[in-house]
């Protein structure tokens, strides 16, 4: 069933993402190890939530590519959540202004695997932390009816927030 597994596939992801929050460096060191375990914590996350309303998700690591994918019905859904999630913090802030925001983590949080190959040629510290579109995509995929009915019979016992 695809529920259950994008449900499992989600369950990967947020063991990424809290494996990401204890290597989470203080100021000033490298952010490498964080920032890589959150990109692939978000790039699994995109890939749940194409399992759950797609039944499928294409073999690729960049996150445009992930985000793409994704039916613009699902992508508006995910950019609402966002908006309100920014305009909690930014009050004043249209619809353009918090999507770009958003649409810039896909774009750029991508670029951490690239980077940590090649940290002479690129700094992995211009990497923008992916975790406020994981958090996003999580609540959209979390939010769908066959999901959310799943993960409870499942009794995942997850109750990260979204």
């Amino acid at each position: 069933m695809q529920v259950d597994d994008a449900i499992e596939v989600l369950t990967h992801a947020d063991a990424m993402a809290a494996a990401a929050q204890r290597v989470r460096p203080p100021e000033g060191d490298d952010p490498a190890p964080y920032l890589l375990l959150q990109g692939l914590a978000t790039e699994l996350t995109l890939k749940a939530l194409l399992l759950a309303v797609k039944g499928r998700y294409p073999r690729v690591h960049a996150l445009r590519a992930l985000w793409g994918d994704l039916p613009e019905d699902v992508q508006e859904r995910v950019l609402k959540l966002h908006r309100n999630q920014y305009r909690s913090f930014h009050s004043d802030a249209s619809d353009g202004e918090a999507d770009g925001v958003l649409l810039h983590l896909v774009d750029a949080a991508g670029d951490a695997f690239h980077m940590a190959r090649y940290p002479m040629e690129h700094p992995v510290r211009d990497v923008p932390d992916p975790e406020p579109l994981r958090r996003v995509v999580r609540g959209a995929l979390m939010a769908l009816p066959d999901v959310a009915m799943a993960d409870s019979r499942l009794g995942s016992g997850r109750d990260e927030p979204i």
